[in-house]
Parts: C-alpha cells; sequence; structure tokens
C-alpha cells in the first residue's frame, strides 16, 4: 500500500498482505525480499540455521490463478523450462511437484511430476502424472513438441549460415579452430562441433577464391 509523502509522493510498502515495511526490491521489503533470494520464497520463517515455510498449500493457493481447465501458479521466478519453484522446508521443490504431493503423498524414486496439459506452472492436480523423463519425452513426441530448428531459424543461434559457410572453407583452407573462433566471436568449441559436422550439416563450405568466376568489367575510355 502506497501512503502520501509530504511532497506529494506516494511511499511505497511491501506487498505482502500485513506487512507495512517500506518497499526495497520486486514488490518487498528487504526482509521478504532476502527469504525470496535465499529461499525462492517470501513466507518463509528462519529457525536456527534454516528456513521453514509456512502453510505450503495455502500460499499455492493464494497465487494460483484459473485459466480455462488449468490451475496457473503467478510468480516471477521461473528456470529456462518454464517452472517455478516455493520455499519448502529449506527448500526449492517445483509448485507442480509440492500440489502432488499435497494430494497424493511422496513422489517414488525416479519419477517425475508430469503435465497433461503442457504448462509447466500449471498444478491442477487432474492435469499431473507420474512418469519417468523415457514417459515425458515420449509424450512431447507425441504431441509434436520437440521440432529442433535449423540454422538461423534457431533463435539460439549466433550464426548464419553465410557465415558457417565461411568458417567451413577456412577450415578446409587450413585454418585453426582457435583463430576462427577468435575472429567469429564464437566459442573454439563451436567451430570444433562445425568441423565434426555435429552442426550446421545443412551448409556446404564456400567456394575456393580461385574457383569463382568473377563477372567481367567493361573497359572504361577516359573521355
Amino acid at each position: 500500500m502506497a501512503q502520501p509523502l509530504g511532497g506529494g509522493g506516494m511511499m511505497r510498502h511491501c506487498t505482502i498482505e500485513g506487512c507495512t515495511s517500506k518497499h526495497f526490491g520486486k514488490g518487498y521489503c528487504q526482509k521478504h525480499y532476502n527469504r525470496v533470494r535465499r529461499t525462492g520464497d517470501p513466507q518463509t520463517v528462519r529457525t536456527g540455521h534454516r528456513y521453514e515455510t509456512q502453510d505450503v498449500a495455502q500460499r499455492l493457493a493464494a497465487r494460483s490463478v484459473p485459466d480455462g481447465t488449468c490451475l496457473i501458479y503467478s510468480s516471477r521466478m521461473k528456470t529456462r523450462s518454464g517452472h517455478v519453484s516455493i520455499g519448502r522446508n529449506g527448500q526449492y521443490v517445483g509448485v507442480h511437484r509440492a500440489a502432488w504431493e499435497l494430494a497424493n503423498g511422496p513422489i517414488p524414486d525416479g519419477l517425475h511430476v508430469l503435465h497433461r496439459c503442457d504448462r509447466p506452472r500449471c498444478i491442477n492436480v487432474a492435469h499431473l502424472f507420474l512418469g519417468t523423463i523415457a514417459d515425458n519425452n515420449a509424450d512431447r513426441d507425441s504431441k509434436g513438441r520437440h521440432v529442433a530448428l535449423k540454422g538461423s531459424a534457431n533463435g539460439a543461434a549466433k550464426l548464419d549460415e553465410a557465415t558457417v559457410a565461411r568458417i567451413k572453407r577456412r577450415l578446409a583452407d587450413g585454418d585453426t579452430t582457435r583463430v576462427l573462433a577468435n575472429e567469429f566471436g564464437v566459442a573454439q568449441s563451436a567451430v570444433w562441433q562445425i568441423r565434426a559436422g555435429q552442426t550446421w550439416k545443412h551448409v556446404e563450405p564456400a567456394p575456393a577464391l580461385d574457383s569463382v568466376r568473377w563477372p567481367e568489367r567493361e573497359a572504361v575510355t577516359a573521355r
């Protein structure tokens, strides 16, 4: 809640319900901000040398938003895969795993909590099921979600086809991977993978300069 300041501005406070401390960062006061950094969740308390989570079920419910048949857990924090975690007993745990265990008990060793809806933030237990990594990969492939884009069409690519063609030509001409990596601003391993045929297989080396037929230039007569 923001409070008016003497100069006409507004003072921001922590967004945690019941906390009236001054805002420090990311919507939290300094105490709750530090808890987020340490445990991934502001609603934790320290007992000795550990942080213990209070009422995981209540916090899951409080931060979940219905979206169709899914129940999406809202959080600023996420991993590259899109999953989000919650602090529990001093450790991070995926919110989907926490939701599953609240409803069904501990997850057996070797199994993972998978999503039928393919939405990593969903904690609707009806959308979750247990399986192995192989089960997850098979489910992904059956839904056509594993599509590897070639070359520069892949958003993570640092090179393009024309540049790789030049690199392949230079490799054929005897340049080292170290020299080419420095020149083109990529890791030496990236050039090594190009040379080994592990990446950019669809690109042919650029033609050698002595094999290029340059267009003839018309003679210019001075006037």
